[in-house]
C-alpha cells in the first residue's frame, strides 16, 4: 500500500539519485525550519488573487490570436503569488510535464535511484520556454517590488515536486512515476539549499536519523535509541 512506498522513500536520511548523494526531504526541511532568517526571506511581503494550480495543462492558448484562458482555478483572493510562479516553474524547469507524460526511465535499488528523461528534444523546448518566462518575470512590477521573488519561487517549485508523490502512487508494484517525481523533488530542494546566499546558508551539521512516529513500532524504535 501507499504507506510502505512513503516509508521507503521518505524515511531514509539520505538518498542517492543519479549517483549523487542528497539529504532527504525531512532532514532538509528540519534545517530550513531552524533558519529564522531564511524563513523570513521566504515569507511573502504581500498577497493577491492566485490561480492555485497554474501548470501548463491549465493554460489554454488560441494559437491564431495568442489569446489564452486559465482553467481549473483552485486559488484564493489572498495567497502567496510565488505559489503560482512555482507551479509554472515546475512545468518548464522541473520537467514535470515530461515526467507526467511518461517520458522517462527509472530504476531503484535500496536507497539508490537512477532516472532519466528520455525526450531530450522536448527538454530543449521546455528550457527555451523557461528562459523566456524568466526574462518576462524579471521585467514585471512584481519582480521589482519583491526582492526575494526568485528565492521564494524556487522554494515553491521544489515544494510542489516534493509533495506530488501521494497523487501519483498507484501501487502497481513499480510506481515509477511517483518515484521519478519524488526524486526530482529531492534534487530541487537539495539544489535550493546548496545555492542559498552565504548569509542564508544552512549549517552543515551532522546528519542524524529521522523517524516518522506513525505506529507503535516507530515509537518503540525511537524509545530504544533514546535509552
Amino acid at each position: 500500500h501507499k504507506h510502505s512506498l512513503f516509508r521507503e522513500l521518505i524515511d531514509p536520511v539520505e538518498l542517492t539519485i543519479n549517483n549523487v548523494k542528497h539529504q532527504n526531504i525531512l532532514s532538509l526541511i528540519e534545517r530550513i525550519n531552524a533558519n529564522s532568517e531564511l524563513l523570513q526571506h521566504l515569507s511573502p511581503t504581500w498577497v493577491c488573487r492566485t490561480h492555485g494550480d497554474l501548470h501548463f495543462d491549465n493554460i489554454l492558448i488560441d494559437a491564431g490570436s495568442e489569446k489564452f484562458i486559465l482553467v481549473d482555478p483552485r486559488g484564493t483572493l489572498d495567497y502567496d503569488p510565488t505559489y503560482d510562479i512555482g507551479k509554472i516553474w515546475h512545468s518548464c524547469n522541473s520537467f514535470y510535464d515530461l515526467l507526467h507524460s511518461r517520458n522517462f526511465s527509472v530504476d531503484i535499488k535500496n536507497r539508490r535511484i537512477d532516472y532519466m528523461i528520455t525526450n531530450p528534444s522536448m527538454m530543449e523546448v521546455y528550457s527555451e520556454i523557461r528562459d523566456a518566462v524568466l526574462e518576462w518575470f524579471q521585467s514585471t512590477q512584481f519582480a521589482k517590488e519583491e526582492p526575494n521573488w526568485k528565492l521564494q519561487s524556487q522554494f515553491s517549485e521544489a515544494a510542489h515536486m516534493c509533495s506530488v508523490l501521494p497523487f501519483h502512487a498507484v501501487m502497481d508494484g513499480k510506481d515509477e512515476l511517483a518515484i521519478a517525481l519524488y526524486s526530482r523533488g529531492v534534487e530541487l530542494l537539495s539544489q535550493f539549499c546548496s545555492q542559498l546566499p552565504t548569509h542564508l546558508s544552512l549549517p552543515a551539521g551532522e546528519i542524524t536519523d529521522v523517524i516518522n512516529i506513525n505506529t507503535d513500532s516507530d515509537y518503540e524504535q525511537l524509545k530504544s535509541q533514546l535509552e
